[in-house]
Formats: structure tokens, C-alpha cells, sequence
């Protein structure tokens, strides 16, 4: 695939490569799937594996409108408290350590 045309990687992009459904492919990349036969088991890892190299990334926003969660802290402070300095702080710290986004 060329990167000019396309920014990012689909799930439909994925399997055309592995030639399988897109809805195989989100099946086995959000752990829905029995791999108890070694083919099949082969074929999950092929499809891992054709993902990885592709490049494929989730899109946070599509899995959020999908599941009807996002995942998200809101907080709401005053910025003249040096209290809510201290607990922004330890928000990022925690939020760090977990390797989860944060902006301020």
C-alpha cells in the first residue's frame, strides 16, 4: 500500500493482505477468537503478524463511537491552587507510570 494514499491502516486493509473479513481480522486483534486448532492458531498469529508489519494502530475515536467508552479522565481545577497543582502532579505521575496519554 502506498503511504501517500493512505495515513492510516483499516482493518479492511489487513485482510485483503491476509485474505480474510475485516470482521475476522477485528475479531482476532480484540482477542475474540478460539484458537485451539493449530491451524487455526496458525492463522491467528499470521494475521497478528500481518497486522504488526502493516503498521496497524488502533483508532482510539472508532473503538470508542464501537464500545460507548472512551476511556477518558476529565478534571476540572482552579489553576491558582497550589492544591491542585499537587494533584495534577500526582494525576501525571500515576497516569505516566501506567503509560497512559495525558495532556495539561
Amino acid at each position: 500500500m502506498n503511504e501517500q494514499n493512505k495515513s492510516r491502516i483499516t482493518l479492511q486493509d489487513i485482510a485483503d493482505q491476509a485474505g480474510v473479513t475485516a470482521q475476522t481480522v477485528a475479531n482476532i486483534l480484540q482477542g475474540r477468537t478460539r484458537a485451539k486448532w493449530p491451524k487455526v492458531a496458525e492463522r491467528v498469529e499470521y494475521i497478528r503478524k500481518v497486522a504488526a508489519d502493516m503498521g496497524y494502530r488502533p483508532h482510539a475515536h472508532a473503538r470508542a463511537t464501537a464500545t460507548g467508552h472512551c476511556n477518558t479522565i476529565g478534571m476540572l481545577m482552579s489553576v491558582h491552587s497550589s492544591h491542585s497543582m499537587r494533584t495534577m502532579g500526582l494525576v501525571h505521575g500515576v497516569l505516566t507510570r501506567n503509560r497512559t496519554c495525558f495532556t495539561s
